[in-house]
């Protein structure tokens, strides 16, 4: 579009004149040279625009013009004279603001077409040149050139064909707008045909050189040019903004661990286009992209989009060194800060044949994270030590440690552990065997078990001396406990025979019986001639296997592994007694959970249901330990109130003792003194005492059954999920378990993480893992409480923790909403951790407030 000055008025010819209005008469003295305005014909472009302060002007005609030109001047002061002339000829007079009226120009070449201003006094003059170019039909030249973004290089110049414009990265494309000088003519801009003095379509643009075309045609189509535009457009150079640079591990493992980083930005990159790479290392404080790529291995390749990656194949107890460069899609990186990520160690647990001669142990190849529980094995190859019977294993050879039997549950510690065979002898012999009064009868040897002695009438007592071949053996003599090597008490004799029962017990508990029969003689001083009445024979009837069978009214002793024993009165029963203790192996349904045993439950049974006559004595060995502020105490189980009913004991040694007159499930627990509750061994003075006993009370959470709870130890995934189901108590039997690894899933909590699942609590990894056994983190606990009380997981901005930042994006909500709720809070300066595993006491704490949160 053609320029105009300031005032232009007129779109036709001026060839009448224009009305100024009312002007000022001139001054006396008057030297005003300057104009208001000037008039250039329609269809004219010139250059630059007009200012009062310019005095030559390029104008430019189309050839198509019919040469003839006009002029037309506004002064300031209408008194000026004004005149032109055309190359050098005679000066023309014109009136102010009207038209000059036409005059031909030459065609082909450029016009001096000049103006001369006079001041009203003459004292002063000023020429005003315009340089009046008119194309021949054959003209192709360029009259100007301009891109739409950058500066040409050189300036343009119409007999110039090649020019260069370095333009940003930023520019992706641009147009040009090139003016022909005739405008009569035709130009192509890349081909594509473009009206002159237009912007050409827009042009893309990549990193690096493009060549522009501008063609150009005469309008009488004899003439053509080239010129040819360079664009160079710069590569980007900024690397991608990484605002928070740290890198957080969580989830970790003897084999592996979560890697979590906050995504980068970019200055033209989509965020959603910013690719990321992990790399390992083995040494620390590599943070530069160079160094990075230099000493670091790249795991797996470059993934879009991404804040979490999943570190697999490490090596346990072994700290890696992880970074995660972030790249643009134009290659430019940035580097985080290196984490150090120590994987969790594991230990092996080795069984010790300890001294068998044949057999072979049990192998256990896997290895454990501290803190795993695992099943002790049994005596799966067949061990053999001769004498003596397998009596399981021990973490000391000479038994002195922590003893376990077969299918007892092992907590995995900070080391490798050995358990070593134990062994009870079955040596039931005696060594030796001596009376106070007579003699025996063959002489003793280990071997033999039935002997005879003889007394006189005034000898009415005997005492025995027994001693066992084996040091752990045992005696009784009639029932009554002998030490080995130590005169029995006086045994009374009648006149006749009188059968003394030694039984001698093994350490593994088997049985070997000696008799002595004793006879003393009748009294033959010539006395009383009143008959004698043979003696009731009232000798008990022992077994030491747990079966005993006794006769109408007969008394006996029965004992199963020296844990157990019953002492049966006589008369107790009016028919045969036929008697069996069995260990119960399966307990958990006997248990809610908070119940501390001090031996194992015992079974016992008899073959009629009425209760005896007589109590019976049911004693219990324990192993002596502390019990802090606990006592001991005999339960029985009430199969119809499915509880145990404390019948109390009396304590001597190791030994506890209480009368009973029926039989069924009998066990020894320890029990507070003050409330009588199963007293915990551990909590005393921790910080969550009060928190754990009322978690364990309600049946949150259980203790285990060596009496601890072991408040500090961290909770599993599967732990958590059993506790907050017990917290909530569902109905329901929950979704059918669908997770890759739900075989790894213990028995009892498979029902707990399916109601979990079908409440929504829970919805494992992005592999379709559940990782029971894996420690839960404290963000977990997080979501998985917030999900319970139905909290929304709108977008949080803070959580007001001076670590929100470390917190993940799928946790900030949840942890947000606790806070509020006064459920959660932070450790030390107002720090969450949100890495750091849960404690068993931190557990109990957050559901017993989510407790009382739902009760409101």
């Amino acid at each position: 579009m053609l320029k105009k000055v300031g005032l232009l008025l007129i779109a036709v010819c001026l060839l009448v004149p224009l009305s100024l209005g009312n002007v000022a008469k001139a001054e006396t003295v008057n030297n005003n040279v300057n104009i208001l305005a000037l008039n250039f014909p329609t269809g004219t472009e010139h250059y630059p625009e007009f200012s009062n302060e310019i005095s030559d002007y390029n104008v430019y005609m189309d050839s198509s013009a019919d040469n003839r030109y006009y002029l037309g001047v506004r002064s300031e002061d209408t008194n000026q004279s004004r005149a032109y002339r055309v190359n050098g000829g005679d000066w023309i007079n014109i009136e102010d603001w009207t038209s000059s009226g036409y005059f031909l120009i030459n065609q082909g070449t450029t016009n001096l077409v000049e103006i001369r201003i006079t001041s009203p006094d003459g004292s002063a003059s000023r020429i005003i040149n315009l340089h009046v170019h008119s194309p021949l039909p054959s003209d192709s030249d360029l009259r100007h050139l301009v891109p739409s973004t950058g500066t040409l290089s050189p300036a343009f110049d119409k007999d110039t064909y090649s020019y260069e414009v370095q333009v940003p990265y930023t520019t992706s494309s641009m147009t040009i707008k090139a003016k022909l000088n005739d405008g009569a003519g035709s130009m192509k801009v890349n081909g594509v045909t473009t009206g002159s003095g237009t912007d050409s379509a827009a042009i893309p643009l990549n990193v690096g050189s493009k060549a522009i075309t501008i063609d150009t045609f005469s309008s009488s189509s004899t003439n053509s040019r080239q010129y040819i535009v360079n664009i160079t457009r710069e590569p980007d150079l900024t690397a991608p903004t990484v605002s928070s640079r740290t890198i957080n591990a969580s989830n970790v493992t003897p084999h592996g661990a979560t890697l979590n980083w906050a995504k980068a930005t970019d200055n033209l990159s989509l965020s959603s286009s910013l690719q990321y790479q992990v790399y390992r290392s083995a040494s620390p404080n590599i943070d530069t992209v160079s160094n990075i790529e230099a000493n670091g291995t790249a795991i797996g390749g470059y993934t879009a989009d991404i804040g979490t990656y999943q570190v697999a194949g490490l090596a346990p107890g072994t700290t890696y060194y992880f970074n995660v460069i972030v790249k643009d899609t134009d290659g430019n990186k940035s580097a985080y800060t290196m984490q150090s990520v120590p994987t969790k160690s594991v230990y092996s647990i080795t069984y010790d044949r300890n001294g068998a001669t044949s057999g072979s142990v049990p192998t256990d190849s896997n290895k454990y994270e501290e803190g795993t529980s695992l099943t002790v094995l049994g005596n799966s190859g067949s061990l053999v030590k001769p004498g003596y019977t397998f009596a399981g294993w021990n973490t000391a050879v000479d038994g002195s440690g922590t003893s376990y039997n077969p299918d007892a549950s092992f907590q995995v510690g900070t080391s490798n552990i050995t358990l070593y065979a134990q062994w009870r002898s079955a040596n039931a012999n005696l060594s030796g065997l001596t009376l106070d009064q007579g003699t025996l009868s063959p002489a003793f040897i280990p071997e033999g078990t039935s002997y005879n002695a003889a007394v006189a009438y005034p000898v009415s007592s005997i005492k025995v001396t027994p001693s066992t071949a084996d040091s752990h053996a045992t005696i009784t003599e009639n029932g009554v406990g002998v030490a080995s090597g130590h005169p029995s008490s006086a045994i009374n004799l009648n006149v006749g025979n009188n059968v003394i029962t030694i039984v001698v017990t093994a350490q593994d508990g088997t049985t070997k019986t000696y008799t002595i029969t004793v006879t003393r003689a009748a009294d033959n001083s010539g006395g009383s001639s009143t008959p004698v009445t043979p003696p009731i024979d009232n000798t008990p009837i022992v077994s030491t296997n747990g079966k005993l069978t006794l006769p109408a009214g007969k008394s006996g002793v029965v004992s199963l592994e020296d844990s157990v024993s019953i002492s049966v009165p006589a008369g107790a029963a009016d028919r045969e007694l036929n008697l069996t203790i069995e260990k119960v192996l399966n307990t958990g349904a006997l248990f809610k959970g908070n119940e501390v045993l001090a031996t194992p439950v015992y079974e016992i049974l008899k073959n009629f249901p009425d209760n005896f006559s007589k109590p019976v004595a049911l004693s219990f060995s324990f192993q002596p330990a502390s019990l802090n502020g606990a006592k001991l105490s005999i339960f029985y189980y009430d199969e119809a109130k499915k509880e145990w009913i404390e019948v109390g004991g009396k304590v001597d040694g190791n030994h506890i003792t209480a009368e009973v007159n029926h039989f069924t499930k009998f066990a020894v627990f320890a029990v507070s003194q003050t409330t009588g509750k199963p007293k915990l061994t551990d909590i005393s003075e921790h910080w969550a005492e009060a928190n754990i006993q009322q978690a364990v009370d309600s049946g949150i959470v259980r203790g285990y059954q060596d009496g601890t709870f072991r408040p500090n130890q961290s909770v599993t995934r599967a732990e958590f999920a059993v506790m907050l189901m017990n917290t909530l108590k569902p109905q329901e039997e929950g979704a059918t378990l669908t997770f890759t690894d739900a075989g790894k899933i213990s028995a009892w909590a498979q029902r707990s993480i399916a109601q979990a699942v079908q409440a929504g609590i829970v919805t494992g990894y992005e592999d379709g893992t559940f990782r029971a056994d894996a420690h839960i983190s404290r963000s977990e606990m997080a979501a998985m409480v917030a999900k319970a009380l139905g909290q929304s997981a709108g977008a949080v901005s803070s959580t007001g923790f001076v670590d929100d930042k470390n917190i993940p994006a799928w946790a900030k909500s949840a942890v947000a909403a606790l806070k509020q709720l006064a459920i959660i809070q932070g450790k030390g300066l107002n720090e969450f951790a949100p890495a750091n595993t849960t404690t068993r006491a931190e557990a109990v704490t957050v559901l017993l407030k989510m407790q009382a949160h739902l009760s409101k």
